[in-house]
C-alpha cells in the first residue's frame, strides 16, 4: 500500500505519524526564489522585456506558483475587461505587491532543516521547481 500526504505545518503533526516505518520519505517543496518566479513569469509573458519580469520576480518572492498563476489570469480577465493589454503593473496589483516602498519586502519561513532529530529519524528530501512534477531528481539532505 502506498500512503500519501500533504500538509503546510509538518511541525504540527502528531509525532506517531512521523514515527519510523510510518511515513519515512518527506518531500518538501520549498517556495521558489527569485530566479525561479522570474522563469514562471517569462513563461506566461514571453513579450515582456527581462528587466522588468525580474524586478516583478523579486518583489513576488514568498508567493506561490499558484498565487503567481492567479495574479496573471486576473490581470488578463481585468484587461479584457477594459479593452487593453494586460501589464507587469496589473498583475502586481493583483498580486497585492505594493510598489510604493522598495524597501517592504515578503517574509519567507523557511524549514527547519538543522533540527537534528528529524536529520537521525527522517530521510528528507528536496524537490527543486524546475522538476517539480516530473520528481526525475531528489536531493537528499543530510
Amino acid at each position: 500500500m502506498i500512503l500519501i500526504g500533504t500538509c503546510n505545518h509538518r511541525d504540527r503533526l502528531d509525532p506517531a505519524i512521523l514515527r519510523a516505518g510510518r511515513l519515512d520519505l518527506h518531500v518538501e517543496m520549498p517556495l521558489p526564489d527569485e530566479k525561479m518566479l522570474a522563469q514562471i513569469l517569462q513563461k506566461h509573458l514571453p513579450e515582456e522585456d527581462t528587466p522588468a519580469l525580474e524586478d516583478l520576480a523579486r518583489r513576488a518572492v514568498g508567493h506561490t506558483p499558484a498565487e503567481l498563476d492567479a495574479g496573471i489570469r486576473a490581470a488578463k480577465a481585468a484587461a479584457r475587461q477594459e479593452p487593453h493589454a494586460p501589464t507587469l503593473a496589473d498583475i502586481a496589483r493583483h498580486l497585492d505587491l505594493d510598489d510604493s516602498d522598495p524597501a517592504v519586502t515578503r517574509r519567507v519561513d523557511l524549514p527547519r532543516s538543522s533540527d537534528p532529530v528529524s536529520k537521525l529519524v527522517h530521510r528528507r528530501h528536496s524537490v527543486d521547481w524546475n522538476d517539480a512534477f516530473g520528481c526525475r531528481r531528489l536531493v537528499a539532505e543530510g
